[in-house]
């Protein structure tokens, strides 16, 4: 009874953290603003073609993420629903895998990693299809764990459904379905009853299904994406270097095994002791093996019914592992958001194992257990307090407030990566873009977008960039800039977080730097993640030779700017006087704004 109320207790916080999350995540990364294009600019039947601005997802997941936009709008909320609802699917599925593969309170070890799993919460409240991907994942191996268990007797032609649905929906639901399938006839195979021919046959033949599934959608949809070169970049190191050139290239393995720890898994900077629990997880058998009888420990909750964890729970990471040594799938990061569950259920094993094995192993692996899990809950509480998780650059409440306080005439700057969220939201008419390639560094930006003032005719313009940080980084942040240096490719920029699920945060450069000779700085507008500032051609008229000073500086609330004023601007004048103002002056009249002294 106190383990089934504890795991309510955690499905609570799990459900609670993610619709607050989602509740409060009104803005979309530039990754979710290419989905979101794609979606508001094409039909439904037009989402069965190839996807503009490099983008590539599940045929069956787009269509369902059309459906979803047509009758709720496209609001961020809109479109964050579908991965919502799949992240709180996932949370009541975990248990009822855990619950069936390990005995009494270890089955809550898997629980909590899925619940306090940053990635998997962020994930959970995005525009991608990796949240999905893990409820797909689930249901396939309770419906695999129902084979198993009954040796065909029951559930193959469930599974069979399945699995071609499934293809349609998850692209890595091919991996799954080779891991567990393979499982299964290794499990049917030694069957020597009556029917046992026959249900190996049946799942032989499933098994075709699958795969002459998988090559029509490979060959109609996933084949015909385009592929972005920058992309390709990013996700090398999550295949063997092939050719080898020598011994130390098999260290891959080793880091990509750590690195699958830390992201998706969320144990950072403790990889290797959640890998070895993991590796527990597969070798050692339970200090026991419990009886038909012994299905329910003295707590009411359903024990361990195999001495090893079945290998369906298993065989989809190596299924993965194997496409990503032969060069067909990256096994990096959200990439592999799907096997977390199969991980963490080796891992709970783990534990459970090392409890049955050493003195006063009980209280040892609980102690552990416990150290490890705080990393991830760590990391979502230290979010919390801090407004939410980290969300993406608010760009819609800069791009509605620049709407109104631009004068007429005048023109707006933005760069490759502002462009997008320009096209979502809406700008003043007399937007010049810059072709920026998505690789260049912040400098090379600054640079762009100076030489372009410096072709205008207009005397006076607002340049928008987006994805930078304004403020220091939280101390979180701060621990995790060494960690993202090390792993950057192309940009050259040192990144304030960790780009899987959390979002790519350049330091802000001086803003003069994208100031021509001639011009001025005169007015800047500062939100969450993003900047717009005004500069003019110097002369009698220039803002700043009007207000005696480097111009006016006005600070929205955000999650970075602002935070203990939730109601009000705060207006810097010239770096010397202050004072706070109604928001309405900013947004009802932007002249009183600009005359302000």
């Amino acid at each position: 009874m106190r383990t089934s109320r504890a795991a309510l207790a955690l499905l609570a916080i799990g459900a609670a953290v993610r619709i607050w999350g989602w509740a409060s995540h009104d803005a979309l990364f530039l990754d979710e603003l290419f989905l979101a294009l794609n979606l508001r600019e094409r039909s439904l039947l037009e989402m069965l073609t190839p996807l503009a601005y490099g983008q590539n997802a599940p045929v069956g997941w787009l269509l369902l993420q059309k459906v979803v936009t047509s009758v709720f709008g496209d609001g961020a909320h809109a479109l964050h629903l579908v991965s919502l609802l799949a992240s709180l699917a996932s949370l009541a599925l975990m248990w009822a895998l855990s619950r069936r593969l390990l005995s009494g309170a270890w089955a809550l070890v898997p629980l909590a990693v899925v619940v306090f799993g940053p990635f998997l919460i962020w994930q959970g409240i995005q525009l991608k299809q990796y949240s999905f991907d893990v409820a797909v994942t689930l249901v396939l191996l309770l419906m695999a764990l129902r084979v198993h268990e009954s040796r065909g007797e029951g559930g193959l032609l469930p599974l069979g459904v399945a699995g071609v649905v499934a293809i349609w929906f998850s692209m890595p639901a091919i991996f799954v379905l080779a891991g567990v399938g393979t499982a299964l006839f290794f499990r049917l195979l030694p069957q020597r009853e009556a029917h046992g021919p026959r249900h190996l046959a049946v799942l032989v033949a499933i098994g075709a299904v699958w795969l002459a599934t998988f090559a029509l959608n490979y060959a109609v949809f996933l084949s015909a994406a385009d592929e972005v070169d920058w992309l390709v970049d990013y996700w090398a190191s999550g295949f063997l270097p092939w050719p080898p050139t020598g011994v130390g290239d098999l260290r891959w393995f080793y880091d990509i095994a750590v690195g699958a720890m830390e992201r998706p898994l969320g144990f950072w900077r403790l990889g290797l002791p959640a890998l070895l629990l993991v590796l527990l997880g597969v070798a050692l058998p339970s200090i026991r093996r419990p009886s038909r009888r012994a299905a329910s420990d003295a707590e009411g909750t359903t024990t361990n019914r195999g001495y090893r964890p079945p290998a369906l729970v298993w065989a989809p990471v190596l299924v993965t592992l194997g496409a990503a040594v032969a060069q067909a799938y990256p096994f990096r990061e959200r990439l592999i958001l799907f096997l977390v569950p199969s991980l963490a259920i080796l891992l709970g094993r783990g534990v459970e194992g090392l409890a049955g094995r050493l003195p006063a192993g009980r209280a040892l692996a609980s102690a552990v257990a416990a150290g490890l899990l705080l990393v991830p809950a760590g990391i979502v509480m230290l979010w919390l307090p801090r407004g939410g998780l980290p969300v993406a650059s608010d760009t819609r409440l800069l791009f509605d407030t620049l709407a109104t306080v631009a004068r007429p005439g005048d023109v707006v700057v933005v760069d490759h990566r502002t462009s997008y969220a320009a096209r979502w939201y809406g700008l003043p008419p007399g937007v010049v873009g810059i072709d920026a390639p998505e690789e260049w560094s912040m400098a090379e930006r600054m640079a762009a977008i100076r030489s372009t003032l410096a072709a205008l005719d207009e005397s006076r313009a607002w340049i928008v960039i987006a994805d930078v940080r304004l403020a220091p980084a939280p101390p979180l942040g701060t621990a995790l800039a060494s960690d993202v240096a090390s792993r950057r490719f192309t940009f050259d920029a040192t990144w304030d977080w960790v780009d899987e699920g959390l979002g790519w945060w350049a330091p802000l450069p001086p803003l003069d730097d994208a100031v021509p000779t001639g011009w001025v700085r005169v007015s800047t507008i500062e939100v969450k993640g993003a900047v717009a500032f005004a500069v003019e051609r110097e002369g009698p008229r220039s803002l700043a030779t009007e207000a005696g000073g480097p111009g006016l500086v006005v600070a929205l609330p955000s999650f970075e700017i602002g935070r203990d004023l939730p109601n009000r601007l705060e207006v810097l004048d010239g770096d010397v006087a202050r004072r706070h103002i109604d928001p309405e002056l900013l947004l009802d009249e932007p002249d009183e704004l600009h005359d302000a002294e």
